[in-house]
């Protein structure tokens, strides 16, 4: 299910991420969607969210997968709260 982690940006074909290896994750994970993302983005948050407690993903409207470009005042706005949370 994770086998796009490690895609973005055609930088090669990265190993596929297991469950439990998100389970180790110990830092604040962000997850956000663009409200026109292709649902498989959604389809990868909601498996990673069955490996470890995850907030919901925050969902960017009128935006695609470049949400920071479609929507930048709503996606900063995310990105800086989030950043602001001890």
């Amino acid at each position: 299910m994770f086998d796009n982690l490690g895609t973005a940006a055609q930088l090669g074909v990265a190993p596929a991420t297991s469950c439990e290896q998100v389970a180790k994750f110990n830092f604040p994970i962000l997850i956000l969607h663009g409200e026109k993302s292709p649902k498989n983005f959604y389809a990868m948050s909601a498996a990673m969210r069955d490996c470890k407690p995850i907030a919901e993903p925050i969902v960017v409207p009128n935006a695609a997968h470049i949400m920071f470009i479609d929507n930048a005042p709503v996606f900063n706005a995310a990105v800086f709260g989030f950043l602001s949370h001890d």
